[in-house]
């Protein structure tokens, strides 16, 4: 599976249409969401992309970028924080759909794919 992901990630081609249509694709996966969000989820997933953005200004507050290796801040929790916080952003978007399927099949994905 990781091979396969790899493999179309990697792509030239795939890569040239995705830069190309990437805005329709966005603009497609909003319309989808927000057809199938639940109001009700809204105060719960502007909480976790909330999180996620707290998170990821901490790590680039914490940078000191081509100076040092940085070992502190969110550095200390997690070697890449801020794999961690887009995970939040975006799992606070998903969170929208109310849908526990929809959130760990995102969450399966983004750990394959980061890793």
């Amino acid at each position: 599976m990781l091979k396969f992901i790899n493999t179309v990630f990697n792509n030239s081609l795939l890569r040239k249409i995705f830069l190309k249509s990437r805005a329709v694709i966005i603009i497609a996966l909003l319309v989808v969401v927000v057809m199938y969000s639940k109001p009700q989820w809204l105060l719960t997933g502007f909480i976790i992309s909330l999180a996620g953005e707290l998170w990821q200004v901490w790590c680039f507050a914490s940078l000191v970028k081509n100076v040092e290796l940085t070992i502190r801040g969110p550095y200390v929790f997690v070697r890449n924080p801020m794999y961690l916080a887009r995970y939040l952003l975006i799992l606070g978007f998903i969170a929208l759909t109310g849908n526990i399927y929809v959130v760990l099949v995102y969450t399966v994905f983004y750990i394959f794919y980061m890793y």
